[in-house]
């Protein structure tokens, strides 16, 4: 893949996120657990892949990669109706009688490359 591809596919995914589709907590929560069980189909080859690049035996791979993040996910799974939550907080007396909050919100997206050299 070039830089012009890498843009395409970036200006792409700038784009739908600009569409506001990945703002929603459904949504995120369907990707997660898509990611997870991605994750636990594609298991076995990861841990080869762990095997022939750093050298790691199938327990060491699942202990130290595969099971954390899958740990992670589902913690965040769990916490993210949470955090997804408004956050009152006190407003200065200096703009009384206004109320303010904190709004948790994803402001962008990160582009993830990997590549398979088989």
């Amino acid at each position: 893949m070039n830089i012009s591809q890498l843009e395409k596919v970036f200006s792409a995914q700038r784009s739908y996120f600009a569409s506001g589709a990945t703002r929603s907590l459904e949504f995120r929560v369907k990707m997660l657990k898509r990611l997870s069980c991605s994750i636990l189909e594609y298991e076995p080859a990861l841990i080869r892949a762990l095997k022939l690049d750093l050298g790691k035996p199938e327990f060491e791979a699942y202990v130290s990669e595969i099971g954390i993040i899958l740990s992670d996910i589902d913690h965040t799974v769990a916490k993210l109706p949470k955090w997804y939550k408004n956050k009152r907080v006190a407003s200065p007396l200096l703009h009384f009688p206004a109320r303010s909050k904190i709004v948790s919100e994803p402001l962008g997206l990160a582009l993830i490359i990997g590549w398979c050299l088989a």
